[in-house]
């Protein structure tokens, strides 16, 4: 369930030049019972003869160990993490699809495409159709800065003034998840409150931090940007860049880093 399950790397089936064989190429898939099957070469597995019109190609165990919902996984070998495994070829009706949400015997195999067979032991066209992905682990990279509100170019809005921070020196790869808080600001008086930092404009090098106020009783935004302007020149704007990368290492758990950012509406720091 979830994506955590199916092929991983490689596996992919290709038809022979005379179509009557499939090659399959040396990769790894894990079953939903967590055991890790795979091909160390290439394989070809000739087509079947007779039966069905159409057929799946199977990776399975050699030694399949079934568990029910709820059970131990089996543990897999020591000596050989990759469990010894072979190709099959299945009638479509008769394939045991793995459902690891549903109790029952779960099968240590994993379908890798469907392929129908025509007359004369033809081979037809392969279909992924079946084939289950196994979602890649993540890892993040994680990079941040600071910066003086003096050294920014900042720009009015509608009760508001926003100014582009520069996040180069992180070498993001990809526009990354953007948080940041405003550290040292003076009081601004009994007149306004906030400010609510809003980011906007997420790119691999740069982002748009908006400080958005709230004034009693009205004022313009001209006016307001008089007021807070210098005061925000005093503090200084502190950023985290979360950027999600393919990879082994511990999954990407956001909920685990946001706790650890600063999200203050006001000053202090």
């Amino acid at each position: 369930a979830h994506g955590t399950w199916g092929v991983a790397s490689g596996l992919d089936v290709v038809r022979t030049a005379d179509l009557r064989s499939v090659v399959v190429s040396p990769g790894i898939a894990y079953t939903c019972n967590g055991r890790i099957i795979g091909l160390e070469t290439a394989v070809s597995l000739p087509a079947p003869i007779g039966g069905a019109a159409v057929h799946e190609v199977v990776l399975k165990a050699a030694e399949s160990q079934q568990r029910k919902c709820g059970g131990t996984a089996p543990p897999c070998p020591d000596s050989k993490p990759i469990a010894p495994s072979r190709l099959e070829w299945r009638s479509r009706d008769h394939v045991e699809h793995c459902r690891c949400n549903l109790c029952g015997p779960q099968p240590d195999q994993v379908t890798l495409a469907r392929v129908p067979s025509l007359s004369g032991g033809i081979l037809g066209q392969v279909s992924y159709d079946p084939r289950p992905i196994a979602r890649p682990q993540t890892r993040p990279a994680i990079g941040r800065g600071s910066v003086s509100g003096a050294d920014l170019n900042w720009h009015d809005g509608a009760l508001s003034i926003w100014a582009t921070i520069d996040t180069s020196d992180a070498q993001f790869t990809s526009a990354p998840l953007y948080f940041a808080s405003l550290h040292g600001l003076p009081a601004l008086g009994t007149r306004v409150m906030g400010p609510w930092l809003q980011v906007a404009g997420a790119a691999r090098t740069v982002f748009n931090l908006t400080l958005r106020f709230a004034a009693k009783p009205a004022m313009s935004s001209a006016a307001l940007s008089k007021l807070v302007r210098p005061k925000v020149d005093q503090s200084t704007i502190v950023w985290f860049g979360v950027e999600q990368q393919l990879g082994c290492g511990g999954s990407f758990n956001l909920a685990a880093i946001i706790p650890n950012l600063v999200f203050s509406p006001g000053g202090g720091g």
